[in-house]
């Protein structure tokens, strides 16, 4: 994300703890209006207390429980990495489907992945 974004980011939960101190004055009815749940703004709220602007920003994290090996090996079409894109939606998407993956085959039982192994060859 580029540092437009993410202030972008911020001023719109500024915009959004403004509109229910200010304008409505209800919590419940701007979050409805705004598409959020009370429990993020109430987060949101709490880290602009005690943060001001600056606890409103986005913050850039990683997948954490990807393997290294994955993060580092998988590429998306332009050859970037988790490692090197971890924000992009697509190397983000890419992750979703293997974390996926791994939570079905955790699923199921002994039996039946001996029946998918043997039908993938």
């Amino acid at each position: 994300m580029t540092e437009r974004e993410l202030a972008r980011g911020a001023a719109r939960r500024l915009a959004i703890i403004r509109h229910a101190q200010e304008v409505s004055g209800n919590v419940s009815l701007t979050c409805r209006y705004y598409g959020v749940s009370r429990q993020v703004f109430y987060k949101w709220l709490r880290r602009y207390e005690e943060q001001g602007v600056e606890g409103l920003r986005d913050r850039l994290w990683r997948w954490p429980d990807v393997p290294r090996w994955f993060a580092a090996r998988y590429k998306d079409k332009s050859g970037r990495t988790l490692v090197d894109a971890p924000e992009d939606p697509h190397i983000t998407a890419m992750v979703n489907g293997y974390l996926n993956y791994r939570r079905y085959l955790d699923s199921l039982s002994d039996e039946d992945r001996k029946r998918l192994e043997e039908a993938a060859g």
